[in-house]
């Protein structure tokens, strides 16, 4: 048992030492150790994945078309640009398994529509919010949220009672 609760506890110094990376890297490694012992030989299993993208706006990497945030990447997005207002709703409805990746251009509004009481929007990775997203920082209009994105950037976005309610949009 002592071993396992060492394997336990060097598997979470491991991940605490990946996540103290460095901010300014443009390429951004992940890296998973789990580890389970039973009886007198324990196994041990490790898996790793990396994505492009580094730190920008949002949480999320500038052309990182690969990394997947939100159950998003830019790659698998749908293209709203060139509209002046995109209804996240015409992607998926803003309700319970809600999941739009969504491009849109700089200066674009990005409206949410539903019943923001009991689905209120933050910015950010799901279960994380960002205060300093344009997305946490608007304010509902009755069961609108408006935002017009005036950067260039990735902004993910949830529900905060239902974290699995969630996106991004991507702004070019």
């Amino acid at each position: 048992m002592k071993h396992g609760i060492f394997l336990l506890s060097a598997s979470c110094a491991l991940l605490s030492l990946v996540a103290c990376g460095d901010d300014d890297e443009t390429d951004a490694t992940t890296t998973t150790t789990t580890s389970s012992s039973s009886g007198s030989g324990g196994t041990s299993t490790t898996s790793s994945t990396s994505g492009g993208g580094g730190q920008g706006q949002g949480g999320m990497g500038q052309g990182g078309g690969g990394q997947m945030v939100n159950g998003c990447t830019r790659a698998s997005a749908t293209n709203y640009k060139g509209m002046a207002t995109v209804d996240i709703g015409a992607e998926s409805m803003w309700d319970f398994g809600h999941q739009a990746c969504i491009v849109v251009d700089v200066g674009t509004t990005v409206e949410w529509s539903g019943d923001l009481g009991l689905h209120p929007v933050s910015g950010g990775p799901s279960g994380m919010a960002d205060a300093g997203s344009p997305i946490s920082m608007a304010t509902p209009q009755g069961n609108t949220l408006s935002v017009t994105f005036s950067s260039a950037g990735d902004f993910p976005y949830f529900c905060i009672n239902h974290p699995n309610m969630m996106g991004v949009v991507y702004v070019e």
